[in-house]
């Protein structure tokens, strides 16, 4: 059954009435700063985003850059053209003519912030940050290829309105702002911390290939030359509610020239600016304040507010108590944006705060109805084709699918699919949409009413489960699908493979487990880790879907080694495998194994190459079954096996090896179907078994001593040959065939 996956480039119709600008106080603490100071506030701002892959970024693109006069549409950077989203470069064995486009007119993803500036490639990472990335026509990305930014030079012959020469690039007027915009910003979100590299903005070209990029003079003559328009404020919008980040230079571009131009720091100070009620309804009168400050004169404030960006210069004066400045704005309908800024005076200098947003919550007026509920404890919801109403915890999102769960245990998660939104964990969030049965998943979609009531909340406990719960068919998976679940002590028992897929088992059966496209965890074998994620299904198969590297922990292992399998190879030769890497020197005693039926074993030695199999040579071994008790066996951490007891069946007896001068098997290897068996004494019986001790010939003779066999269409592999003699003499012969 095929499930869907979690990857941002399933087709997302991501409206743009959902897009926030910056949130109230989301630069607080950037007041009075100027220089590395300012730049070091907000780096703390902007840094630790939601990370995204190479691939998702085509995703991204399609509504960051999105035309707001064609919405089939995006604007790509340097040729300004609108194209349509689906004509992108998809390698040189794409048949484009056949889709409508060609190859050198499809777009592709520019680092604006050359890579090789640096060397970080398309690491998931500064190499995937959005805000550095822009659709760009093939043909134009090759010839800005990792050139610095500068003035003057030839000019584009498909890019007109763009210049360069051998080491810079001039973009076309109407992106300059944005190009610089985006330098300041990555300078500013990479600074070196927690093994980042550090990028820097230097008044230089040609700095390849070190993490710099210039010109910084000519950059902070375009932020000024070029502010933010719509399309680069929406576009700064769209990307913070995936990453979760904002790109500072383009909500205030002023910030530019305090860190690397000529402006210092007003010693007026706009600071801790709030709004009351935090998540104002209709029917709320909305307060907002801030604490302004200054060094000298008398402070005068007054508040800009309005329903759309443009019309915040209209102000009213803002009342004062204690030095905290505040003004009420009257309640307003459901689903009104409200954008505004606080202007402050000292009678000689005067400063405006960023321009923050807030909307009006639509309030939830239908009836809410319990995830366990809509799950019906059954493989079919009973609200299947409905459309329902619930709320509940985030507790794993991918893109715009995300997972909710409002209570502990089985029957609490559901998947919800292409949301049109991608909330954070540990939002509580109401939600409207239709309930379907995709391939028996259970799942919402279509949504038509999402709120975040509150953000930040801690998630339901996961579920401890054993790793055979969510095994491929088993019947217990149903119930946690879409549950926060843990194993424990389970140990990687298939390493990393295609899809992110690698596997664990804690001893009761392996379950898959699923790395997130953002980062690859790559387990070692043998070690044991205890896992939390979302027990999931897709592509035929249950697997848990961890959603980063804290939900991988290793553990510490407690437990003493197991036996796997064991083998017998041939009546001398027994191999037994264990579940992890053993202490060599006590593996190898042979004191810690004890046969039972007067099996003796006479020699030990590890094979392999990972320390976990040992081969005993034994004397005495029969067909039929035995016993063995292994005890004092040890791992590598000095956790004992103490008398485990396995029961195995041997089809062969001791192997008695062939004397040349009595009996002779020819050819052996053999390459063909014929064996030729010639004897100095009459042979009663041949049996033939293969390695797994199926007969695959058995014949009795009479008064014969050569003797012809014809084996049809027998596969190739190590056979074993019992031959019987009248004195009541047994031998058993490997036999290759080839």
């Amino acid at each position: 059954m095929m499930k869907k996956l979690f990857l941002l480039t399933t087709i997302i119709l991501f409206g743009l009435q959902f897009i926030k600008a910056q949130p109230t106080g989301y630069y607080n603490g950037t007041e009075g700063l100027d220089g590395e100071e300012l730049k070091s506030a907000l780096h703390n701002i902007i840094k630790s985003h939601t990370e995204f892959s190479y691939t998702d970024i085509w995703s991204i693109l399609k509504f960051s850059d999105e035309d707001p006069d064609n919405s089939d549409n995006l604007i790509l950077i340097y040729t300004g053209r609108s194209q349509n989203k689906a004509y992108r470069d998809r390698g040189g064995n794409y048949d484009y003519e056949a889709n409508g486009y060609t190859y050198d007119d499809s777009y592709n993803r520019e680092h604006v912030w050359a890579k090789s500036h640096g060397n970080f490639g398309t690491d998931i990472g500064v190499g995937t940050d959005a805000h550095s990335l822009k659709p760009i026509d093939r043909t134009v990305n090759s010839s800005r290829s990792y050139k610095d930014f500068d003035n003057g030079g030839n000019q584009h012959n498909e890019a007109t309105e763009c210049y360069y020469d051998e080491d810079s690039w001039e973009p076309r007027d109407a992106a300059k702002g944005d190009v610089a915009r985006i330098i300041f910003y990555m300078a500013t979100r990479y600074e070196g911390d927690n093994g980042e590299i550090d990028l820097e903005v230097v008044d230089l070209v040609n700095t390849f290939p070190n993490p710099e990029h210039g010109k910084l003079s000519t950059l902070i003559e375009w932020n000024n030359q070029d502010p933010p328009d719509d399309f680069e404020r929406n576009r700064n919008n769209v990307i913070y509610t995936w990453q979760k980040n904002r790109n500072p230079f383009i909500d205030n571009p002023e910030f530019a020239n305090l860190i690397w131009g000529t402006s210092t720091a007003s010693d007026i100070l706009i600071s801790n600016i709030n709004i009351s009620p935090e998540k104002p309804t209709p029917a709320d009168n909305i307060i907002v304040s801030a604490e302004i400050s200054s060094t000298s004169g008398t402070i005068t404030a007054s508040l800009g507010w309005a329903t759309t960006y443009g019309q915040v210069s209209s102000t009213t004066s803002m009342s004062e108590s204690s030095g905290t400045f505040s003004l009420e704005i009257p309640a307003q309908s459901a689903g009104t944006n409200i954008y505004y800024k606080i202007n402050a005076s000292n009678g000689t200098d005067t400063i405006s705060s960023v321009i923050y947003m807030f909307s009006i919550d639509e309030p939830f007026t239908g009836t809410l109805t319990s995830v366990y509920v809509l799950q019906g404890q059954s493989n079919s919801s009973p609200y299947e084709d409905q459309v329902i109403s619930t709320s509940g915890i985030v507790t794993g999102v991918f893109g715009t699918n995300f997972y909710l769960q409002d209570g502990y245990g089985a029957w609490n998660g559901i998947y919800v699919y292409n949301s049109e939104h991608s909330p954070s964990v540990g939002d509580s969030i109401i939600i409207t949409g239709e309930l379907s049965e995709y391939y028996d998943l259970t799942e919402i979609s279509n949504i038509s009413f999402y709120k975040v009531v509150s953000s930040g909340n801690p998630l339901p406990e996961p579920v401890l489960i054993s790793t055979n719960v969510v095994a491929t068919g088993n019947a217990d998976a149903e119930q946690y699908e879409g549950v926060l679940v843990k194993v424990q002590n389970a140990s990687c028992t298939t390493e990393l493979g295609n899809y992110g897929l690698w596997g664990v088992d804690d001893g009761s059966g392996e379950c898959l487990i699923h790395n997130p496209t953002t980062f690859s965890y790559e387990p070692t074998m043998g070690n044991a880790y205890n896992i939390t994620g979302i027990a999931t299904y897709n592509y035929s198969e249950n697997k848990i879907d961890i959603r980063d590297d804290d939900d991988i922990v290793e553990a510490e292992d407690i437990f003493a080694p197991t036996v796997t399998q064991i083998t017998v190879t041939d009546g001398n030769t027994i191999k037994i495998d264990f579940n992890e890497e053993l202490n060599t020197v006590i593996a190898v005693n042979i004191s810690n194994y004890t046969f039972n039926h007067n099996i003796t074993t006479t020699n030990s030695e590890m094979v392999g190459f990972t320390n976990s199999s040992v081969k005993l040579s034994v004397s005495g071994m029969t067909v039929g079954d035995h016993s063995l008790i292994i005890n004092g066996v040890e791992d590598l951490n000095g956790n004992t096996m103490d008398s485990v007891i396995v029961d195995f069946n041997s089809p062969y007896t001791n192997i008695n090896e062939l004397n040349p001068d009595l009996i002779k098997i020819f050819p052996n290897p053999i390459n063909n179907d014929v064996i030729y068996i010639n004897s100095k004494e009459i042979i009663r019986k041949i049996e033939i078994t293969n390695i797994s001790g199926q007969m695959i010939y058995n014949k009795q003779y009479c008064n014969k001593k050569d003797i012809v066999i014809h084996l049809n269409n027998i596969t190739k592999g190590l056979y074993f040959t019992k031959i019987y003699m009248q004195n009541n003499k047994s031998f058993i012969s490997k036999l290759m065939i080839n």
